[in-house]
């Protein structure tokens, strides 16, 4: 069959080519510029909201580390008003304190975990709490947005809200930039160290029997471990873990140590000193302690289960935080590294810490806002 085309069909062409097409596609660039470029480019008016609950470490480094980047990012205007805000920004959602918010469907929220959910024989909820978590629950599915803080925490969301998938986006933490990273003088005592407070499912009393069994100090960084409790406190059911301690501290005086909160510069040489750092938590949103260890350059005995593997990489021990045998064996190993296995672990460590970066949750959080707008 002749494929000759006849001059009408030759002109046809060749005025479609020249004449039909590139105004065409000039109309629908622009189009799509106008419908996506602007909003792209268009500076964001955001509310970022704090409170004094935040203002420690954990939540509180979140809060101030996305601030200070927020402040100097050139899409950014943070603004003080919720009339001038196209987003309200909640960096902390607390779980039971019932949520009176007006303005829902500009809000976005930071849920770290669900914790308290996922383990209820830990955390019993009392009447209000529930009623509390019921409201909150239904005002989240009105929310603009969730940012979480890792994969397994978007899950245990999914699991307890039935929220969409598509409208929780987990993005990681990073070391807190207050962290001294230059070589400190390292302390002489040999011991293990545990950085946090002392909650339910951050597996203490499988720590400190760990250390206890194979005779290495424990140093406990952290405010709540020196808290003073008086006799109602002492009957509260998520504070028994903290009078169990504060036993074996007493019948233990010099294997164990209650550090209470330490400053930045103290905490950074506690972990440059630190033989291990012992983070078996049963679950974690994050596990910001882990990340700061490796960056610090100390080996990690954490549990393979939660966040806690998204966040260590192959750079950590990883346990079953409910077999104490297997706690005891990693922690025998690690104290039994040779020179040159510990520095290559060390080195491995540094260098998974640095991909995490507060710049990098920025820019992550900023591009979310504006795919919102």
């Amino acid at each position: 069959v002749s494929t000759y085309l006849y001059p009408p069909q030759r002109f046809c062409r060749w005025y479609l080519w020249f004449f039909i097409l590139p105004p065409l596609i000039s109309s629908l660039s622009g189009y799509l510029y106008q419908s996506f470029g602007d909003k792209m480019d268009k500076k964001v008016n955001l509310l970022l909201h704090s409170s004094n609950q935040d203002s420690f470490r954990g939540i509180g480094v979140y809060t101030r580390e996305l601030r200070k980047q927020l402040e100097k990012h050139p899409s950014i205007n943070l603004v003080n008003s919720i009339k001038k805000a196209d987003i309200i920004h909640y960096p902390n959602f607390h779980l039971f304190n019932k949520i009176k918010i007006k303005h829902l469907r500009k809000t976005i929220f930071t849920i770290h975990d669900l914790t308290p959910l996922d383990f209820p024989h830990l955390f019993p909820l009392g009447i209000k709490s529930k009623i509390n978590w019921l409201h909150n629950n239904f005002n989240l599915k009105k929310s603009l947005h969730i940012i979480t803080d890792s994969i397994a925490s978007k899950n245990q969301i999914i699991k307890f809200t039935s929220i969409s998938q598509s409208k929780i986006t987990p993005i990681y933490l990073a070391p807190p930039t207050s962290l001294n990273l230059k070589t400190t003088k390292k302390l002489k005592d040999t011991y293990a160290l545990y950085v946090g407070d002392i909650n339910p499912n951050k597996n203490i009393r499988k720590i400190v029997i760990a250390c206890l069994t194979n005779n290495i100090k424990l140093y406990l960084a952290g405010k709540s471990a020196t808290a003073k409790l008086n006799k109602k406190a002492r009957k509260h059911p998520e504070l028994q873990d903290l009078v169990w301690l504060k036993k074996q501290k007493k019948l233990h005086p010099t294997k164990i140590k209650l550090l209470g909160f330490v400053s930045n510069q103290k905490l950074s040489q506690l972990y440059q000193s630190a033989t291990v750092c012992l983070q078996p938590s049963l679950s974690e949103g994050f596990g910001l302690p882990v990340l700061e260890a490796l960056r610090l350059g100390c080996p990690v005995i954490t549990s393979k289960t939660s966040s806690l593997p998204e966040v260590g990489g192959k750079s950590c021990f990883y346990v079953n935080p409910t077999d104490q045998e297997e706690i005891n064996k990693q922690l025998i190993r690690v104290i039994n590294l040779s020179p040159e296995r510990r520095k290559k672990i060390i080195k491995a460590g540094k260098t998974h810490a640095k991909i995490f970066s507060w710049e990098k949750t920025a820019q992550q959080t900023v591009k979310l806002y504006k795919s919102l707008l």
